[in-house]
C-alpha cells in the first residue's frame, strides 16, 4: 500500500504526459523534453517507495522527535493522509528537509490509537483559547 501511495500519483502524471506527447502537435524536441522531465520526477518517487526512511518517531508528550542514524531531530508532525489503519505523516524538523513517513497499525498495534490521538491533537505551541466568563450583573 505504501508504495502505491508514493508511486500512483506519479504514474498518473506519466499517463497524462504520455497522452499529451502522443496527441500533441508540438515539435518532437519539446515532447521528448517533457517526457524526460517526467522521468526525473519518477525516480525519487520510486526510490522513496523502495527505500523508506529508517528511524523511530517519538512523542514525549510535548514534542516530536525523529531518531535516525545521523542523530535525533526535533520537529513537528502533520498528518497528510489518515486511513484509520495507516498514516502518511510529514515530519518537519526545525532545520533541514521534511521526512515523509508511512505508518501502519501493524507496526505498533498496542500504541496505534495513542499515536493517532497525538498526531491529531492541538500542538503544544498552540494553547487552547481561554474561556471567557461573563461576570454576573
Amino acid at each position: 500500500m505504501r508504495a502505491l501511495v508514493y508511486v500512483l500519483p506519479v504514474l498518473l502524471a506519466g499517463l497524462a504526459c504520455g497522452g499529451w506527447a502522443w496527441q500533441s502537435a508540438s515539435p518532437a524536441v519539446i515532447r521528448i523534453a517533457v517526457l524526460c522531465l517526467y522521468g526525473l520526477l519518477l525516480l525519487p518517487a520510486v526510490r522513496t517507495a523502495l527505500r523508506p526512511p529508517r528511524g523511530q518517531l517519538v512523542w514525549d508528550g510535548q514534542s516530536w522527535r525523529w531518531d535516525a542514524a545521523p542523530g535525533a531531530q526535533l520537529g513537528g508532525v502533520h498528518a497528510r493522509l489518515d486511513g484509520q489503519a495507516f498514516l502518511l505523516l510529514e515530519f518537519r524538523p526545525a532545520q533541514g528537509r521534511g521526512i515523509w513517513l508511512w505508518l501502519e497499525r501493524g507496526m505498533a498495534p498496542l500504541s496505534w490509537d495513542d499515536l493517532r490521538r497525538a498526531v491529531h491533537a492541538v500542538p503544544s505551541d498552540h494553547p487552547p483559547r481561554p474561556v471567557v466568563q461573563e461576570e454576573p450583573s
